[in-house]
């Protein structure tokens, strides 16, 4: 579901845990290649590595779970028990921040230009309820870089056998 602040979800400054996944604009493969032997972070990739890794800096209450970056998506697990009084802490919020940090940082480095967008607008959000939900989340996190290399091999050997007749 893209995130808004409310919705199905309820409220996205509530304690607990979520799945976040946000997408570069147009999906371009911009932060990494996927390889047999994993994930190979571009520059502006290894940029929101480092603004992903600041949310915990910045907002300290954060538990950064897994998280990985594909070639054109992240996906991460964010927690927390509770906002401290005074400070903003919605996932929206926090998502926003992180963009702009991400985008801040790949300009910075001369990996994107002042006029290229990074992100798509939204994200998607699952709210992981129970415990059994959260190492679901983990797995797939941790597998994401294996899946897509598998489609990449399945999608490259229909191609040749596409054009092999």
């Amino acid at each position: 579901m893209p995130a808004h602040g409310r919705g199905p979800l309820g409220d996205l400054a509530a304690p607990g845990a979520y799945l976040v996944t946000t997408a570069t604009a147009a999906r371009r493969r911009l932060l990494a290649k996927v390889r047999s032997d994993g994930v190979t972070l571009l520059p502006i990739g290894s940029s929101v590595r480092h603004a992903w890794r600041m949310i915990a800096v910045h907002r300290p209450w954060i538990i950064l779970g897994a998280c990985t970056i594909m070639p054109d998506h992240l996906h991460g697990i964010l927690s927390w028990q509770a906002v401290p009084p005074g400070r903003r802490g919605s996932l929206s919020v926090i998502m926003s921040g992180f963009k702009s940090e991400a985008t801040r940082f790949a300009r910075t480095s001369g990996s994107l230009s002042r006029v290229e967008l990074l992100w798509q607008r939204s994200f998607h959000v699952v709210a992981l309820r129970s415990e059994s939900q959260l190492q679901r989340a983990e797995r797939y996190i941790s597998d994401n870089a294996r899946m897509e290399w598998e489609r990449i091999v399945t999608s490259d050997r229909w191609s040749a056998d596409q054009t092999a007749g």
